[in-house]
């Protein structure tokens, strides 16, 4: 029996689900020209929003709106349905504001947007409570505070606190309102959003003024001003300038409601103008300038027929009155507080209630009608007092609940201790005895931890020591050895250049000669390259020296070298270098100079700096190199009049961390490097355009010197 049942169930179910499924109207396939349809209309309602051109957003938001639901794109459905609400707002169609702003809300709920939902909520709310259907606001109120309670999403929570802040601020809630305010304004100061921030500072401003603490309600409004703009900027403004007027400071009031005017009108707002000029009029008023009120107020009616808000009716009849109490018609007063009375009763706009009844009062006790002003007075304090009472009430009841709350706990943690105390009486000994014992095995085993722990630390600390000083051995030979291996191959790519070059151009020449030159001339070219080969060689020799030298790390070996001999050999080698660039090499020296050195480090030494002067002298210069004995030094100079060394290159010329890829100058770093491995010195003079000379100076070598000057050119050979 149950599996029939069972399967009859199943069957209805079936059943049931077919009927309704084929009773359903089928939605249009979602196409991609629909949806980019859609792209387009969204874009275009954002571009006349922006623009301020409603009437047209109404038109393309219906339309996209009619678009979204045939394909059931609910998301596409409650934007479009939010932005048609939007507009008709602007425009004053307050029905269809309403029609559209819950129909939009319907759609959140489709689409499990809690974000959509709560703006929609927040907008309704603050519609509600414009039209004055106070149901509505209850209702939305309270589905708004059982969202509150469950939202767990920070940016959404403070959104909802902020709609039910203006919910509790006009309807006699100020504790709870500054509460969520001030909780908001924490919240957005810590994110940055400066907007968000004013807007919660000019709601406490309102509170304040609401409850009648006006200097806070000044201060909190001033606060909001810089963060503000726009429409919400406008509103403080006046809320400022109401609070000069209330504190008897009407001519700051006037400033402020006339700059609200002037942001009102390049906004073009027509509800704005209308609200700054009534509270302008306010300020006249206290400022007994009653002549330019009735001007102002015509103009603010001019606004006035534009927007049908209940506030702004109350406004404007309390504003009304308060000109006609100024020119002692006071039945005129009479007769306009009450009209906003009605209003203010119809709408369940509590804090306007309270305030006619004491306007009220204060008018029929002028005109001496003492039984009306008392049935007013009775409704004043009764309203002030309900207002008062419910939160004085509710603060007792509060107290009264912690206290009896914190008594009740402390009995119990009496009691509590009292049994414990027993407890502790009767097992103290025994559990004395086994703490002892327990916690000198505890001792003893920490103990026994500690020293393995000290020793095993003791010794790791050695190993690593031993092991970073191996290391740091290690590193600095490898460094060394890195810093030869580099050096080793700058000097053969800096070296062999030239003699290479020459060589090359040599066999170049002597394959074109072939065919048209005479054997003499060939003969001659074969010289010049077994002269070059010679060279290449002999700079091979130089840079195994130096190698040699680099990894056995000897010192040069000295004795006499003559110099006329050196540069003769040098000016040689670069001979064919210096031909192809028309530069001429003038070589000096006295006759015979020699000093006591290592000759393969002196001819490393002025090879490099010639060869770098060729490189450096454009075609058709000069280079001299000379050499020279003093008193007690002997110094050898190459100059060249070529373009000379900028400033800020000149100071690290000899460094070797400023060699680059090129090897420019490079032969000057290994240059200064064999200079002071001879113990000797060199320095650089330069002027830009005007050239540059190297000295290097031999402090106290044992030189001779014969009489007479060689003076070389050059092709090497003695003029």
């Amino acid at each position: 029996m149950k599996l029939v049942r069972y399967l009859a169930v199943v069957t209805f179910l079936m059943v049931f689900t077919c009927c309704t499924t084929n009773n359903k109207k089928p939605a249009v396939a979602a196409t991609p020209a629909i949806k980019n349809n859609l792209e387009l209309l969204k874009d275009s309602c954002g571009k006349l929003q922006k623009n301020g051109d409603y009437s047209n957003l109404v038109i393309t938001a219906k339309k996209g709106l009619a678009s979204a639901i045939s394909i059931n794109d609910f998301t596409s459905a409650a934007f479009f349905s939010l932005s048609a609400g939007l507009a008709h707002n602007r425009l004053k169609q307050k029905d269809s504001t309403l029609f559209y702003y819950n129909l939009s809300e319907r759609f959140g709920y489709k689409i499990k947007s809690i974000a959509h939902i709560i703006d929609c909520q927040d907008r309704l709310s603050s519609l509600y409570y414009e039209l004055g259907l106070a149901d509505s606001l209850s209702a939305s109120k309270a589905k708004m505070e059982i969202e509150a309670d469950t939202i767990k999403d920070p940016k959404l929570k403070v959104q909802l606190a902020e709609s039910l802040g203006i919910f509790y601020a006009t309807h006699n809630e100020p504790q709870k309102a500054l509460a969520d305010f001030f909780a908001n304004v924490k919240y957005h100061k810590e994110q940055n959003d400066t907007a968000a921030t004013g807007a919660d500072l000019n709601y406490i401003g309102r509170v304040y003024m609401q409850i009648g603490d006006k200097e806070k309600a000044l201060r909190y409004s001033v606060e909001a001003l810089p963060y503000l703009q726009d429409r919400h900027k406008i509103a403080c403004l006046n809320l400022v300038g109401d609070n000069f007027t209330t504190l008897h400071k009407p001519d700051s009031a006037v400033i402020y409601h006339k700059q609200a005017i002037a942001l009102s009108r390049a906004i073009n707002d027509s509800l704005y103008l209308y609200n700054s000029y009534v509270q302008l009029c306010d300020a006249l008023i206290a400022l007994k300038q009653f002549d330019e009120v009735p001007a102002r107020l015509q103009e603010a009616l001019m606004y006035f027929n534009r927007s049908n808000a209940v506030n702004s009716v109350i406004d404007v009849y309390t504003t009304l009155a308060t000109v006609e109490s100024s020119h002692e018609n006071f039945a005129g007063a009479i007769d306009f507080d009450k009209k906003a009375l009605a209003y203010a009763s119809s709408s369940q706009h509590d804090e306007w209630k309270t305030f006619l009844y004491g306007e009220l009062t204060r008018l029929f006790s002028t005109t001496g009608q003492y039984k009306e002003a008392y049935g007013y007075q009775r409704l004043y304090s009764t309203a002030w007092d309900s207002a008062n009472q419910a939160s004085s009430k509710k603060n007792v009841q509060e107290i009264e609940t912690r206290y009896q709350t914190a008594q009740k706990e402390q009995q119990i943690k009496l009691l509590s201790q009292q049994a414990l105390i027993k407890d502790i009486d009767l097992k103290d000994q025994r559990r004395t005895w086994w703490f002892l014992f327990a916690a000198f095995c505890f001792l003893l085993i920490v103990v026994a931890l500690v020293l393995r722990g000290y020793r095993l630390k003791r010794k790791s600390n050695e190993l690593l020591e031993k092991n970073n000083n191996n290391l740091n051995v290690l590193n600095q030979k490898l460094n060394q050895a890195n810093q030869s291996k580099t050096k080793l191959f700058s000097i053969i790519s800096h070296d062999l250049r030239s003699p290479v070059s020459s060589l090359f151009t040599y066999l170049q020449f002597e394959k074109k000669m072939m065919l048209t030159e005479t054997e003499e001339q060939l003969d001659r070219t074969r010289m010049c390259i077994k002269q070059t080969a010679s060279d290449v060689l002999e700079s091979m020799e130089d840079i195994l020296i130096w190698s040699k030298s680099q990894m056995e790390h000897f010192e040069p070996d000295h004795y006499p070298v003559n110099l006329p001999e050196v540069f003769t050999e040098i000016v040689s080698m670069h001979s064919v270098m210096a031909h192809q660039k028309n530069i001429t090499v003038h070589a000096s020296c006295s006759d015979g100079l020699t000093i006591n050195t290592d000759p393969n480090f002196l001819k490393i030494i002025v090879r490099n700096l010639l060869s770098n002067g060729i490189k450096f002298t454009p075609a058709g210069g000069n280079i001299y190199l000379s050499a020279q004995k003093n008193s007690n030094s002997v110094t050898i100079t190459v100059r060249d009049d070529g373009k000379g060394i900028p400033e800020g290159q000149l100071r690290s010329i000899f460094e070797w961390n400023s060699v680059r890829s090129d090897s420019s100058g490079l032969g000057l770093r290994l240059t200064k490097e064999f200079v002071e491995k001879l113990n000797a010195s060199i320095s650089v003079t330069s002027m830009p355009g005007a050239g540059t000379t190297f000295t290097v100076s031999f402090v106290n070598p044992r030189a001779e010197l014969n009489q007479g000057l060689t003076v070389f050119s050059n092709n090497g050979r003695p003029q």
